[in-house]
């Protein structure tokens, strides 16, 4: 993959009566951006998270971010790597300071953590080609 262009989480349109909520990730330094559907509860996770919102207990992304503190890991970005059939995919790069390890997740996953762990979000050039406007 050529190195992809970093986005960042630029609105969330949230539909009280539907079940597709809509993330939009704008390229940085730009006006290109796309637009990512995803799940009710997804969004409500990303929003929990742009707001600082705390619960009592931890949710599953609070988890997986307890999880990478606790073995000395750091999610060092998220990469939104391509999109098939009308499915975008994600990758999650996380590091322990000497290897990296990437793992599939889905693109509203990697932006929940990304948001909580403020890393950094990116497209490869072929996704952003084939969804950008401006």
């Amino acid at each position: 993959m050529e190195d992809p262009v970093e986005v960042e989480l630029s609105r969330m349109v949230l539909h009280s009566k539907h079940e597709q909520q809509c993330v939009y990730l704008r390229v940085v330094g730009e006006t290109r951006a796309f637009r990512i559907v995803i799940g009710v509860y997804e969004a409500a996770e990303i929003h929990r998270k742009v707001s600082g919102d705390q619960l009592r207990r931890p949710m599953t992304h609070d988890l997986i971010g307890r999880i990478l503190d606790a073995t000395g890991h750091t999610l060092d970005r998220v990469v939104i790597t391509a999109l098939r059939d009308d499915t975008f995919y994600a990758a999650l790069h996380i590091s322990d300071g000497v290897d990296e390890k990437v793992v599939d997740c889905r693109p509203s996953d990697g932006i929940a953590l990304a948001m909580q762990t403020k890393a950094k979000i990116y497209a490869a050039r072929d996704v952003l080609d084939a969804v950008a406007y401006d």
